[in-house]
């Protein structure tokens, strides 16, 4: 099932920030920002990017070989999903919370204990914040 940026953007908001329920698609093409959210109360706002966690063709395989993702696949397709979006400002990146589209999404547990590596290369990809977003609030998790 594909999911808009928009909807998971919405997910998320309903998890991790609540107080942030004006939110919007930003149309500009080339733009870090894919959704935009305001606190109407303090007109604070939130500036996320979306991306996939699985490749396009990652479903079909899913089907015909009937299998789950383990830790030892989840974490290189999170990387994966990083370089997909290195080539953004680093000083724009810092006020961006990217979220990463895992839907249905997986429980924490399945990515163990995280590495120091592991977790260097998610603090090196210049991110405020990296969120997995999966379809229930205990697939959703914040990674940094």
């Amino acid at each position: 099932t594909e999911h808009s940026e928009l909807e998971i953007a919405r997910k998320f908001i309903e998890i991790a920030y609540p107080e942030y329920q004006n939110i919007k698609k930003n149309n500009e093409e080339s733009s870090l920002v894919d959704v935009l959210a305001v606190n109407d109360s303090t007109n604070e706002s939130l500036l996320m990017q979306v991306t996939k966690l699985y490749p396009a063709d990652f479903w079909k395989e899913l089907h015909t070989i009937n299998k789950v993702e383990t830790q030892q696949e989840v974490k290189p397709l999170i990387l994966k999903a990083l370089e997909r979006k290195h080539n953004f400002d680093w000083g724009e990146k810092k006020k961006v919370i990217l979220l990463i589209d895992s839907w249905p999404g997986f429980d924490e547990a399945t990515l163990g204990n995280l590495s120091e590596e592991f977790k260097n290369k998610l603090l090196n990809a210049g991110y405020k914040e990296i969120w997995l977003v999966g379809s229930l609030e205990q697939l959703t998790f914040r990674l940094i």
